[in-house]
């Protein structure tokens, strides 16, 4: 199912195409509303399909067993946002891949991209200090350029609306409300998208982020609200909130051994080093691997269920493998095809498995 944006002359037309049918939807501010809603069952359908037919190859090719609920060791569990929760989008630089966060994406979206380049070097050279309240200094600055550019609430709600969660995180949240382990979001990125992600994940039981936006009857950047959740300050929060959750040693003080810390970036060592358990989730960075109890790999946040309930494994957790010639044809497909053939794709890669790497398993029906 595709979604295709056809503009003639002064005037942009919306069709879907599904099934090899063509049907028209309207113009951007002027849907047809049924024609819409009959899109969005066709693509439920779609989702639902495709997550049934992923979840039983999974089985065949990895061994995937339903995950044991039973009690743990660990009553909380932390968890940073960006590159976490959501999956943080990628560019080349010259040197290098970098993931770009939900600041990145604002300034980016609004073709000032190398404005906050600017503001991010001078917060790296140490321009705002270089105590544990620079994050907030260089905030500011942002903020306040934000203001200026202006920054319209409209833009603001699409860059929040773009981000897309991490896969296997509603499963988690689930499993982790059956098993009445604590959750929190701990981020420095914005308090929208961290309401959207409570919202979304349903089981999130505490929020702190460190940017609140405020918009005027306009629409425009009017002021906003800081909060010390990043480096340093995040111990202080999951101290915090440790102790609103009665999670304590036996003198009555927060016990973070008791807790978990899921990351991906140098903003998350200082609680890497306090929590009981520190679980580097898809981060490129050595520095924060190696600082790391436990590494996952792969995107799939249902990964760090297996330390969570004592499974055994071995510090680095690879959560999808797969041979150079799959990942080839893999970077190839994403790069020449759309996402409606993906099943048949997903099949080619079955077959080539099957054949050339795992013959046993040709009898799989």
């Amino acid at each position: 199912m595709r979604l295709i944006e056809q503009k003639r002359k002064d005037s942009i037309y919306l069709y879907f195409l599904a099934k090899g049918q063509r049907k028209y939807l309207g113009k951007p501010d002027k849907i047809n509303q049924e024609k819409a809603k009959e899109a969005l069952i066709l693509l439920d359908t779609q989702i639902t399909e495709y997550k049934s037919f992923r979840n039983k190859i999974e089985k065949y090719l990895y061994g995937k067993h339903e995950i044991e609920i039973k009690d743990s060791e660990y009553k909380m569990i932390f968890f940073d946002m960006d590159g976490v929760l959501f999956e943080k989008p990628w560019q080349e630089s010259k040197s290098r891949k970098v993931a770009i966060s939900s600041w990145d994406l604002l300034f980016k979206k609004l073709g000032q991209y190398d404005i906050y380049e600017a503001l991010k070097k001078n917060f790296e050279n140490g321009l705002y200090g270089d105590d544990v309240d620079s994050y907030v200094k260089w905030k500011e600055a942002t903020c306040k350029t934000l203001k200026i550019i202006p920054l319209k609430e409209k833009t603001f709600q699409e860059v929040i609306d773009s981000r897309i969660l991490s896969r296997g995180a509603k499963e988690l949240f689930q499993i982790l409300k059956k098993s009445k382990i604590k959750t929190a979001i701990i981020t420095g990125s914005f308090y929208r998208l961290a309401q959207r992600a409570q919202k979304e994940l349903d089981e999130v039981n505490h929020v702190r982020a460190h940017c609140r936006l405020f918009f005027d009857d306009n629409g425009l950047l009017k002021r906003w609200e800081l909060n010390k959740t990043d480096y340093n300050h995040k111990i202080e929060i999951m101290e915090e909130l440790a102790l609103k959750e009665g999670i304590i040693d036996k003198n009555g003080h927060p016990d973070l051994n008791q807790c978990v810390y899921v990351g991906d970036d140098v903003n998350d060592l200082e609680a890497f080093g306090a929590a009981g358990l520190a679980i580097a989730f898809n981060s490129q960075k050595s520095i924060v691997k190696k600082a790391a109890d436990i590494i996952i790999v792969g995107g799939d946040l249902t990964e760090i269920l297996s330390p969570l309930f004592d499974f055994e494994m071995d510090k680095e957790k690879i959560s999808f493998y797969v041979s150079k010639d799959v990942k080839d044809e893999w970077l190839n497909f994403a790069k020449t095809k759309d996402y409606s053939t993906l099943p048949d794709f997903i099949m080619k890669i079955i077959e080539f498995y099957i054949k050339e790497e795992r013959a046993s398993l040709k009898n799989i029906e």
